[in-house]
């Protein structure tokens, strides 16, 4: 039987209401004995708060869970957390979005992040993010859900579901196991990497992945987006082609590769991705969004109204 993953929560206490909310929706997988859960009110009297969470318990944490709020991104204790845990071990983490709040460009502070000036709305989220694991379901927030329980239980179902891809990676023989591990962290690295304006160092962790898995489409799709962010178009679109390559249905690399085209002025390649993008994933608004961009580039206005 697997030992229960060390489960670290980072919140704003202006937030202590849906930390609460959140243990008690994971109540059922604690006394199942998949998670143990820590968080700063299990300091006691008497101990020193930043040893206790610095030095004891986030060395030995398996799954950060850091609920998202314009609180906790304001927050010097949130971030220092989120800020330590990139540089240990692989754990990973998940972002919960509590409210609507600039989370996407959000970055520590002193690190300058990727400026979003001139991308096309929505161009490159949730992929990014999302792929670091953003909970609930579709990247909406905990307060937009009616009933609000539906917007928890996703979350429990999210992170059920990352705790059995770990134990299915600690059940696989120990080489798998460890080259599947360190591309995973490699992948997330990136990510991280690239959320926080770090684009060369995402560009080589996303390097890392795909030499420990070059199956990985998804390792090739963000690291054509860190390229792209660089106005390095023929290595984004070396990589966006990789991805499609090694999976044709993946509606978000078509998409990305015809923003890529859109800048490149290649409009017409554009659209022919966006219409990709959309046959695969007819409800993704934001590839509606991109053919319009393109039609109206391309000076087709009546096409451009119909799809924006």
């Amino acid at each position: 039987m697997n030992k229960p993953l060390k489960v670290f929560i980072t919140y704003s206490h202006k937030n202590r209401k849906a930390k609460n909310k959140l243990i008690t929706y994971l109540d059922v997988m604690r006394h199942g004995g998949l998670i143990d859960i820590w968080h700063d009110n299990e300091i006691l009297a008497g101990d020193t708060w930043k040893k206790e969470i610095f030095s004891t318990n986030l060395p030995k944490t398996d799954l950060l869970l850091y609920l998202v709020s314009a609180d906790s991104l304001a927050s010097v204790n949130c971030n220092k957390e989120l800020a330590e845990v990139l540089t240990k071990k692989d754990i990973k983490v998940i972002f919960i979005i509590l409210e609507s709040c600039d989370w996407r460009n959000h970055r520590l502070k002193s690190i300058n992040a990727p400026s979003t000036e001139g991308l096309h709305p929505n161009r490159w989220e949730p992929q990014i993010l999302g792929d670091i694991q953003v909970l609930p379901a579709e990247c909406k927030p905990i307060n937009e859900w009616n009933p609000r329980s539906k917007g928890w239980q996703s979350v429990v179902e999210g992170i059920r579901n990352a705790i059995q891809e770990t134990q299915v990676q600690e059940d696989s023989t120990p080489a798998s196991t460890e080259n599947a591990s360190r591309a995973e962290f490699a992948f997330q690295q990136g990510n991280f990497l690239f959320m926080l304006g770090q684009i060369e160092a995402a560009i080589e962790a996303y390097s890392q992945a795909i030499t420990l898995n070059s199956h990985d489409g998804d390792a090739y799709n963000n690291r054509g987006v860190a390229y792209s962010s660089k106005g390095e178009y023929g290595l984004a679109i070396k990589d966006f082609n990789q991805a499609i390559q090694l999976n044709p249905r993946d509606a978000v690399a078509y998409n990305n590769r015809g923003a890529v085209f859109v800048d490149n002025d290649e409009v017409d390649l554009a659209i022919k991705d966006f219409n990709a993008a959309i046959r695969l994933n007819r409800n993704e608004t934001k590839f509606y969004n991109n053919r319009g961009i393109a039609y109206h580039k391309q000076g087709n206005y009546n096409l451009a109204i119909k799809d924006l």
